[in-house]
């Protein structure tokens, strides 16, 4: 998946939370937040910028949908759940 923009935000768990943008491979808006440890990360960004990216393989999804942000109800259950709140 090519990917448009990533912002990182960094929890106080081991384990940060990370909201990324993109588009899929047929070329619609998706958003994804991927729990990914800061050890991956920057193997995470690195193969980001080099082709479609299997974000499964960096960690685990916590939510994702199409769009480029997730609807009211997500962006809620994010901050209530994890103190996110939704970057762009």
């Amino acid at each position: 998946m090519p990917l448009l923009h990533v912002e990182s935000f960094l929890q106080k768990s081991s384990t940060p939370l990370h909201a990324i943008r993109g588009k899929d491979s047929i070329g619609r808006d998706c958003y994804f937040v991927l729990m990914c440890s800061m050890k991956k990360l920057p193997s995470l960004l690195a193969a980001m910028q080099q082709s479609n990216v299997n974000l499964t393989r960096y960690g685990q999804i916590v939510v994702s949908g199409f769009g480029t942000k997730p609807d009211e109800q997500t962006r809620k259950m994010l901050k209530e759940k994890y103190g996110l709140d939704w970057p762009f």
